[in-house]
């Protein structure tokens, strides 16, 4: 199901994990779209601008801690959920240090998961909206300094 505004990225190599996770949050209303890979995901975060990712730690390639660490660095305006494993705790801490919001142990317990869900969307959206006015007030300012250098 492709949604043009979705609110969620689901991100998991597991595709069995990722496709209920997609289909339980579309049932719920919440419009999400799944990718098999951070690659993926990273693009589709950069083409919808979805303001919440839920994503799996551990997958090839690239891990999740990486694609935290890239959105972070690119500023990118969404907010990230860690999906780790139950042995995996650590792993999920160390993601909170680098500027994810939560994280959900596996096996993930969907009942859990949507009572998290409007509290995720919450946060991400007052994030990305105020990440967007301090990019707008720095765009200005750099007009303005633009202008004034102009005029000298």
């Amino acid at each position: 199901m492709e949604t043009s505004n979705p609110e969620i990225i689901v991100i998991d190599d597991e595709i069995e994990l990722r496709d209920v996770i997609v289909r339980i949050l579309n049932e719920n209303q919440y419009p999400a779209l799944p990718a098999a890979s951070a690659e993926e995901g990273l693009a589709l975060i950069e083409r919808t601008q979805a303001p919440l990712v839920i994503c799996d730690i551990s997958m090839p390639k690239i891990s999740g801690l990486e694609l935290l660490a890239t959105v972070r660095k690119t500023g990118l305006p969404c907010s990230l959920v860690m999906l780790t494993a139950h042995d995996d705790r650590e792993r999920g801490m160390i993601a909170l240090r680098l500027g994810a919001i939560d994280y959900v142990i596996k096996p993930v317990e969907i009942e859990a998961l949507l009572l998290r869900v409007p509290l995720w969307l919450e946060i991400s959206k007052r994030f990305q909206k105020v990440f967007l006015e301090n990019r707008n007030a720095f765009k200005m300012l750099d007009l303005l300094r633009a202008k004034q250098g102009a005029q000298k």
